[in-house]
């Protein structure tokens, strides 16, 4: 299958997608100042820079699946954000047991980022890879809901390691999408904070998935494209989709077909977005604030490139860390052959047993109410 130009312009599409994140940015920018925060100037960081992902992330092609995808995630943003401000505002009590104080917050207003950056200013927020809501790990984006206890989690710690190796993930599927126009199949994260995704074309030949010929050149290209992510500073941002609107989102990927056909019917599922780059998140693991936590992240290059058979098709594995690793031991270091092998087997939906699935347009916290954020 002939390769595509990684630096290859196509107009028409970033014109759609320029139209898409101007509505995006204008639209969220009005909603925030009219509900302006005090206690952080009454204004969140842009959704997503458009000047950013025009000028830098425009120069490589999409694919034509990831700007419908975008199309319906300013949809489902505005929506969710529409819910987030239908329900009852009320007053709560935060406590900081790290810090021996309460603070007086409001429901459905308050992030535990704007907390982080009144207590500790940018220091405390950028140590920050995700907080715990009452024992729960969570989003330091995602509005709190009632009264809680509040701690922030550090990003040297073990829970901070795994939410920037999660994110991470999201961070190499962003580029392999953007160097390949491919589509990602099954995934794994090991305990040093090394990961992989498998990758194929995005258009089958007879029916079968066809793998990616990646180089070593590839993965210096893949490195560079990584680094303009981090360095543009692209927020994560959370919403809950219904299974129904998830299936249409993701028909393009039989593999995300497979696992929405797992969510319970009548749920809802949690997807993410950084950048261009959105996706279904069922792990139940919150991400970072934005892309410049990731500055550790590296493609790995000293692996071998030779495509596996899975069910299906063929697929290639491309691995990626998220903090450098002193024992040289990388994850399926072992297991690059290319013997018949089903990526289910490896996928994100067997690991995380759906763990963040949604009930209706929810998500449960631990006293089992029913919550939107």
């Amino acid at each position: 299958m002939p390769r595509q130009n990684p630096f290859s312009f196509d107009p028409t599409t970033v014109k759609r997608l320029q139209k898409l994140l101007e509505k995006d940015s204008r639209e969220h920018n009005e909603k925030v100042a009219a509900n302006a925060d005090p206690l952080v100037d009454g204004v969140e960081p842009n959704v997503l820079p458009l000047d950013d992902v025009m000028t830098n992330i425009g120069k490589w092609d999409l694919p034509a699946f990831a700007v419908d995808r975008m199309a319906d995630f300013v949809n489902y943003y505005a929506e969710f954000q529409d819910r987030i401000r239908e329900m009852t505002r009320g007053n709560i009590v935060v406590w900081l047991p790290q810090y021996g104080r309460s603070f007086n917050e409001k429901s459905w207003v308050t992030r535990p980022t704007q907390i982080a950056r009144f207590i500790g200013g940018e220091e405390l927020l950028n140590d920050t890879a995700c907080v715990t809501v009452d024992g729960k790990l969570w989003d330091c984006n995602r509005v709190l809901v009632k009264s809680c206890t509040l701690c922030f989690v550090s990003s040297s710690t073990r829970e901070g390691k795994e939410v920037i190796a999660h994110s991470s993930m999201h961070l190499l599927g962003q580029i392999l999408e953007l160097r390949f126009n491919c589509l990602l199949f099954g995934w794994k994260i090991d305990e040093y904070g090394q990961f992989y995704h498998d990758i194929a074309h995005s258009k089958t030949v007879n029916g079968r998935y066809i793998a990616v010929d990646v180089t070593k050149e590839d993965l210096t290209t893949l490195q560079t494209i990584a680094e303009m992510v981090i360095s543009k500073n692209f927020r994560f941002e959370r919403v809950t989709v219904k299974k129904a609107d998830l299936a249409k989102t993701f028909k393009y990927s039989e593999y995300r077909v497979d696992q929405i056909e797992n969510i319970p019917d009548d749920t809802y599922g949690a997807v993410y977005r950084c950048g261009v780059f959105i996706d279904l998140d069922l792990s139940g693991v919150p991400h970072v604030r934005e892309s410049s936590m990731l500055k550790e992240f590296e493609v790995i290059t000293d692996v071998p490139l030779k495509p596996r058979r899975i069910v299906g098709g063929t697929v290639t594995r491309v691995f990626g860390r998220s903090r450098p690793v002193e024992k040289k031991r990388y994850l399926g270091s072992t297991d690059h052959t290319d013997e018949e092998t089903d990526s289910g087997s490896t996928d994100h939906a067997d690991d995380e047993s759906c763990a963040g699935v949604a009930i209706e347009d929810e998500v449960c916290n631990t006293d089992d109410t029913i919550i939107l954020s």
